[in-house]
């Protein structure tokens, strides 16, 4: 074959692999929105005890709100602290396998109360872009989702100080 042939191929080839990575990236954002999409109107239309306490716990402004409700100040997690748990829910998906365990670590060892959940589910939203209670639910299978969510039913909402 001749050069300008192989230089022919090998840009359409580069083209095809650009163009393959970009309908990914495209198809991964579309499948974030319609996951949360769903997980609203799930609870909209079936709204459970267990739906109203998890929307409380993993909603990312919780931990605002929450010193207001108490009506004095409340216990949180440091900025490091909640950076090393929103990491090491990251870190434990894997390509091949998940470490459960150690999302469980955090769940039921780590994570006292729901203000402390919500702090984590903020900062795992922004390093990740996407919340943290939905990348749970699609990641995990449904067992494994329910164990976290008794975990963080059966934490207080917050602790005062």
């Amino acid at each position: 074959m001749n050069r300008s042939v192989l230089i022919g191929v090998g840009t359409l080839s580069g083209v095809g692999l650009v163009l393959f990575g970009f309908s990914k990236l495209r198809a991964k954002q579309r499948d974030k929105k319609a996951l949360k999409s769903f997980a609203k109107l799930r609870m909209h239309f079936e709204p459970t005890s267990s739906d109203i306490i998890q929307a409380k716990a993993f909603d990312t402004d919780w931990w605002k709100k929450a010193p207001q409700k108490a009506g004095q100040p409340i216990i949180r997690l440091t900025a490091d602290a909640v950076k090393k748990y929103a990491k090491k829910i990251s870190d434990a998906w894997g390509i091949l396998n998940d470490d459960e365990d150690q999302i469980y670590w955090v769940f039921e060892q780590k994570l006292k109360d729901q203000v402390q959940v919500s702090q984590v589910a903020e900062q795992y939203e922004k390093n990740n872009d996407i919340a943290l209670e939905l990348d749970l639910q699609n990641k995990l299978k449904k067992d494994e989702w329910g164990r976290i969510l008794k975990a963080v039913n059966k934490m207080k909402a917050y602790r005062k100080i």
